[in-house]
Parts: C-alpha cells; sequence; structure tokens
C-alpha cells in the first residue's frame, strides 16, 4: 500500500489544505535553505577558478601543437618520442647514434647527463665493474678587475671527466634504461 512521503515539518498534512502545518513546514523550508545557501551567494559570489586553469590549458595545447609541428616540418617526427644525449644527439637517430637507441642515465639526480647506449646495463654489467665516462664541471666563477671604463670581466669554469659505475637497468618503453627493480644507486660492486 502506498504512503504519502513525510514533509519537513513531519505533519503529514495534505498540501494546499488546511494550514498551521503546511504554513510551518513550508516557513521551515525556507529557513533551512536560507542557511545552507546552496548557489546562492547573492552576497559575496565566488569567482570562477576555471579560467586560470583554461588558459594554462591552451598554453600546453598551444606549446604541444608547436612541437609537432617544428617535428613535421623537419620531416623527423620521431625526435618527439627519442631520448637525447648529453650532447644533443637523438639516441638512435643521429647518423653518430644510429646504433645506440637507449638513454642511460648514470646518474639518476642528474637527467640532463644521460648517454645514448647500445643497450641497457645488466646486472652482469655491474657485477663485472663496468663504468660510464660522465662530464663534471665546477661553478661557472666570475672574475672583475679594473674600475670604471677599465673594467674588465672574465668568466672561468673547470670541466673534467669522471668514471662512475654503472647499475643494473631494464628497458622500458624501447627507449630508456630505467634502473631495474630493488636496485640500490650509487653502490659500487664488492
Amino acid at each position: 500500500m502506498w504512503t504519502p512521503a513525510p514533509t519537513l515539518g513531519g505533519g503529514g498534512g495534505r498540501a494546499g489544505i488546511g494550514g498551521g502545518e503546511d504554513a510551518v513546514s513550508r516557513k521551515q523550508a525556507q529557513e533551512f535553505r536560507a542557511r545552507l545557501r546552496v548557489l546562492r551567494e547573492q552576497d559575496d559570489p565566488r569567482l570562477c577558478s576555471d579560467i586560470p586553469c583554461l588558459a594554462l590549458f591552451v598554453v600546453y595545447l598551444t606549446a604541444v601543437v608547436a612541437l609537432a609541428g617544428v617535428a613535421v616540418a623537419l620531416q623527423e617526427p620521431d625526435w618527439l618520442r627519442a631520448g637525447w644525449d648529453y650532447h644533443a644527439r637523438v639516441c638512435g637517430l643521429d647518423s653518430q647514434m644510429l646504433l645506440r637507441p637507449f638513454l642511460y642515465w648514470p646518474d639518476p639526480e642528474q637527467l640532463s647527463l644521460g648517454l645514448c647506449v647500445h643497450r641497457c646495463p645488466s646486472i652482469e654489467d655491474f657485477e663485472r665493474a663496468l663504468k660510464v665516462t660522465v662530464p663534471r664541471a665546477e661553478p661557472l666563477l666570475k672574475r672583475e678587475t679594473g674600475w670604471g671604463a677599465d673594467l674588465q670581466i672574465s668568466f672561468s669554469q673547470a670541466a673534467r671527466l669522471q668514471e662512475v659505475h654503472i647499475y643494473p637497468t631494464e628497458p622500458a618503453l624501447g627507449r630508456f634504461c630505467l634502473p631495474a627493480p630493488e636496485t640500490e644507486i650509487g653502490l659500487s660492486p664488492v
């Protein structure tokens, strides 16, 4: 058997007939809605936060379209997905790097120091204590001599090559060498 749903006032009377309870329940409902202020912000309207996000998204899309346009204009769209070593050579695509399709980071904390390799270093390579040579640079030094019109400014920086132990990696996405599971980077083999 069907029963009518209770009203906010709890009176259960029929709408439009009677008087006291329906008037009270309508008044309570209006007060309740006023307290909730759902979708009603006449006093202090909120600002739309989607506009700055939309602007950032448009900038992102513009950059993606520009990169894709450059790749198509150069007739080499593969450079978008390939890794780049620290000499700005594209792994597996540049003439010198055709046989080195994988990008390996000898020091994962310096992502700008990638190397193109023919295969990813394995646990066997790690156990044989293989090393790779990477460049290291000291901070740039500025030296000023003279005064006024005779002021001379010179810059110097020391660069050296350093051998670094490799760590075991596994190929990822067909172009990157990522650390193998449970690899502790920075340890040298015993």
